[in-house]
């Protein structure tokens, strides 16, 4: 048993007693001992070193570093108020599965680019006036959502008016994806959101990085012996829906978000880190470019 924060699984529960078995387990059979014991012995070691595994796998959140002192933070602040900035949508599903996830691509834009963003996103309703304000939106969760019919019409007249919203299933989620897939219909009645062809110039050097092939992570599973085999190369898979020649709508259906705030996950179908930084730049950059 288990509980989640985002797309971590924070606390693990056995309500079945592990610690009494491992402590009378042996690594040579004893002949005193029925066979089914020794199995059930066995089962619980393994139990806890599949635990063990697990968390080891995964990286602990770091927290962002702090300004040295009250002062420099205002400073900061008074710059990020002047720079550009893009929106971090709340839903109804669990719209904060990886909460630094844009901030951390902001920061790492910040680093590589001329283009100065503010790495402190604003957090928005759809119904809010200001969403007008920022020309890129960020969407992502884990669960399925839905918006009603005023955040669905100020969301569309956002995207007509120029704006782009990007989106990702966090940890390659698939009830976020039946939701946004059932979202984008209802945006746009006969329009579907379509896989960007690898030849097109989001994925080019023109817009930042060379992304023809990217390198894909599987979750891993009772075959896979190393994290190496987990990773194939791919094409990347963005998909889009078109408004007036301009692509309106920027959505991956496997990880990015995740991957950017934690590191390479290994229960997650998506992108290696690195690739998924440079996916997420290229769409930030592409967006505000076109």
């Amino acid at each position: 048993m288990g509980a989640e924060t985002g797309c971590r699984t924070a606390i693990i529960y056995a309500p079945e007693d592990l610690t009494c078995l491992w402590e009378k387990w042996s690594p040579v059979t004893r002949a005193d001992r029925p066979a089914p014991f020794e199995k059930y012995l066995t089962r619980a070691l393994q139990t806890g070193v599949n635990v063990c595994a697990l968390t080891a796998g995964r990286t602990l959140i770091r927290e962002l570093p702090r300004t040295a002192s009250e002062r420099k933070q205002t400073d900061a602040e008074r710059i990020e108020h002047r720079l550009l900035n893009i929106a971090r949508i709340r839903h109804s599903g669990e719209w904060d599965a990886a909460p630094q996830a844009l901030q951390k691509l902001l920061q790492a834009m910040n680093q590589v680019s001329a283009v100065q963003v503010a790495t402190k996103p604003r957090l928005l309703s759809l119904t809010d006036e200001r969403l007008f304000a920022h020309p890129l939106l960020y969407l992502h969760g884990r669960y399925g959502f839905a918006l009603d019919q005023g955040e669905q019409q100020k969301l569309r007249t956002y995207l007509k008016q120029g704006g782009v919203l990007f989106a990702d299933a966090c940890c390659g989620a698939d009830e976020f994806d039946q939701s946004f897939r059932r979202l984008a219909e209802q945006l746009f009645p006969g329009k579907r959101l379509k896989r960007i062809p690898v030849d097109h110039e989001l994925f080019s050097r023109n817009t930042g990085f060379e992304l023809r092939e990217v390198r894909f992570r599987h979750p891993i599973d009772l075959q896979t012996k190393t994290n190496e085999e987990r990773v194939t190369r791919i094409a990347p898979e963005i998909e889009g829906i078109e408004i007036d020649g301009r692509l309106a709508v920027l959505y991956s259906s496997y990880d990015l978000s995740c991957a950017i705030e934690h590191g390479d996950r290994i229960a997650c179908p998506g992108y290696v880190a690195e690739d998924a930084v440079k996916l997420g730049l290229n769409i930030v950059w592409y967006s505000l470019l076109q």
